[in-house]
């Protein structure tokens, strides 16, 4: 099976870092067409993705070892 990023995907990460590299919500929803409250809802999922693929890549929700007492 071949897969593809979908282009919104490309998007959001590309907005998250251009965010992340100081651009305000207002400069980023006038490059991309959409409104600053939308690039908000784009960059708090793209962290929070990003947080779970940290997560994951570390093989445990919290590196806590919850035990019953």
């Amino acid at each position: 099976m071949n897969y593809t990023v979908p282009a919104k995907t490309e998007r959001n990460e590309l907005i998250l870092k251009l965010h992340e590299e100081g651009q305000s919500l207002n400069e980023l929803s006038k490059q991309f067409g959409v409104t600053p409250q939308r690039i908000h809802q784009i960059v708090t999922r793209a962290k929070e993705l990003k947080g779970q693929e940290l997560m994951n890549d570390r093989g445990d929700d919290s590196g806590l070892d919850y035990q019953n007492e």
